[in-house]
């Protein structure tokens, strides 16, 4: 089982890693193409960020686009900071607010909003979140190809470097970025980053309101539709990650219930060859290492626990285990000489942020078993 696991993931990881080298023949500019979009914010008691929000949606400088901001029953003043930029910037941005009594969930907000839109092209983007330079445009893009349906940015921390917690994001990420060019080089990439999203607007109708990844959601939605699902690496967003472990795990579990909610949900692509290698290849490869592998994992510890008793078996065990480093120690030498800034304590991390994250979608599983979850997102400091 052991020998399994590490075939699977290196073997998945590497081929994803040769698909990512050619990520620029996924972008197919298109500078005159700039249709009227719809900007949604849903936000929560945002009132440190919701200002700087809009202002970056200023400093965009998208011709054709408006904003509507949903704030899903706030205590604090941010439907009254959104009132304000409104009448000083309406002669340069077009805003519509609409303020929740009560909370309802991000879902409901994003439904809710739909209803008001007019742009062919619709972007998701978080309150607390900042875009990077020409975004918008960027992203907007990627639907000149008519083939394409969704696509989402690449999601940069700013505090990467602050804490342990922090560092570990930063491996994350890096193995989470060379996964989604992959897959979305060969055909689309089931996972999306929540802070920037677009999609055209006639493919979505609503999502349901206990819809804990919006973002994943509607990407297998537009997927099942036929359409094309991918990351563009050069439409930034940038946000801050957790800086303590505390609030890392609940960020982090809340994650992994809402992609396992979704891969079950649509669960009935899983080995279609309607929708191509993604069908075949992308779609089983994340249903195992996001459903499957965690009980996998859990079961392979008890049988070495076991193992680890008889002599004989540890022997065998030893031999193969040396045997299996001396091989991952030969990749990743290889690989380390192609990367210039390849560096050995960076595999340590990728290794215990492969392990936290079986961890979080364990738990997230037993959660969504058991019924304990909330679509109502909560703030993470």
């Amino acid at each position: 089982m052991g020998l399994f696991f590490f075939a699977f993931y290196l073997g998945y990881f590497l081929s994803m890693w040769i698909e990512s080298r050619d990520w620029k023949s996924l972008r197919k500019p298109s500078e005159d193409y700039a249709p009227f979009i719809s900007v949604i914010i849903p936000a929560y008691n945002e009132r440190d960020a919701i200002d700087s929000k809009l202002r970056d949606l200023l400093k965009q400088d998208y011709p054709n686009m408006e904003i509507i901001v949903v704030d899903d029953g706030s205590a604090d003043e941010t439907s009254e900071i959104v009132k304000n930029f409104v009448k000083e910037n309406s002669s340069q941005l077009k805003v519509q607010l609409f303020a929740f009594p009560e909370r309802r969930g991000k879902a409901s907000a994003i439904n809710y909003a739909w209803q008001h839109c007019n742009g062919e092209i619709v972007i998701i983007s978080d309150a607390d979140t900042l875009l990077g330079e020409g975004a918008i445009q960027k992203i907007v893009q990627n639907f000149s190809d008519q083939k394409v349906g969704a696509v989402t940015g690449k999601l940069s921390m700013i505090n990467y470097g602050e804490t342990s917690a922090t560092k570990l994001e930063k491996a994350y990420r890096s193995i989470f970025d060379v996964l989604r060019i992959g897959e979305s080089h060969i055909d689309s990439t089931p996972i999306f980053n929540g802070p920037l999203v677009a999609l055209r607007r006639n493919l979505f109708d609503h999502l349901e309101p206990n819809t804990l990844a919006d973002d994943t959601e509607i990407s297998l939605k537009v997927i099942e539709k036929g359409y094309r699902a991918i990351f563009d690496p050069e439409a930034m967003v940038y946000a801050f990650t957790p800086k303590n472990f505390k609030f890392r795990m609940k960020q982090k579990i809340r994650r992994a219930q809402g992609i396992i909610q979704s891969f079950i949900r649509h669960r009935n692509m899983l080995f279609k060859s309607e929708y191509g290698r993604y069908g075949l290849v992308i779609f089983p490869a994340e249903f195992f290492m996001h459903i499957i592998s965690p009980f996998l994992l859990v079961a392979n510890a008890i049988l070495f626990s076991f193992l680890i008793f008889n002599s004989i078996l540890t022997i065998h065990f030893i031999a193969i285990f040396i045997l299996v480093i001396a091989i991952l120690g030969l990749i990743l030498v290889a690989v380390g000489h192609m990367s210039k800034d390849f560096i050995p304590i960076r595999l340590i991390r990728l290794f215990l942020t492969f392990i936290e994250h079986q961890i979080f979608l364990m738990l997230g599983l037993l959660s969504i078993f058991v019924g304990r979850y909330s679509a109502k997102w909560e703030k993470i400091k």
